[in-house]
């Protein structure tokens, strides 16, 4: 009664209390057993609508994930569209430019132009050539000769077309 209890006496006193109380939880009243039940089903519950909220977290972030790659794709792909259109446009510039003669001319502005004579002598080469190409004269026009002139058909003569038939044909 007032004396102590060693070690393996509190050790076995133990033991036999959760024997007691084992044997005591599986007497429990059928309602008790369906309230642990109750009570297990209603956490599982929870735990499953929780997992299906991270789930779907997961998959809205996925998807905000594939539309910013998508988003950044777009962006690219516009930008090389954007790109090729200015090196289209630029392209196109120096092709009016060179067709147009503009850069010729802005080449030879540092050249003395051609005298009055220098641009007779030419008008008359140009007529022998014309002469040349159509012996008869009711087929001879200017008109001709600037057809003969343009082997593009584009309707312009370039200095090089020009530049060829005086060089080559005159």
């Amino acid at each position: 009664e007032g004396k102590a209890l060693d070690r393996d006496e509190l050790f076995s006193l133990k033991v036999a209390a959760e024997f007691v109380l084992d044997e005591a939880s599986q007497r429990r009243s059928p309602q008790l057993n369906s309230l642990a039940v109750l009570e297990d089903l209603d956490h599982k519950k929870r735990e499953l609508e929780e997992a299906k909220a991270a789930e779907h977290a997961v998959r809205s972030e996925i998807a905000w994930l594939r539309r910013g790659v998508e988003q950044a794709r777009t962006r690219n792909a516009v930008r090389q569209v954007e790109e090729q259109r200015r090196l289209d446009a630029e392209n196109h510039r120096l092709y009016m430019k060179n067709l147009s003669g503009r850069a010729l001319i802005e080449s030879l502005a540092a050249h003395e132009p051609a005298s009055e004579e220098e641009v007779v002598l030419l008008a008359r080469m140009l007529h022998l050539r014309l002469e040349e190409l159509y012996q008869d004269a009711r087929e001879r026009s200017w008109f001709k000769l600037f057809k003969h002139m343009d082997p593009d058909g584009s309707g312009l003569i370039s200095y090089v077309e020009f530049e060829r038939l005086v060089r080559e044909e005159v």
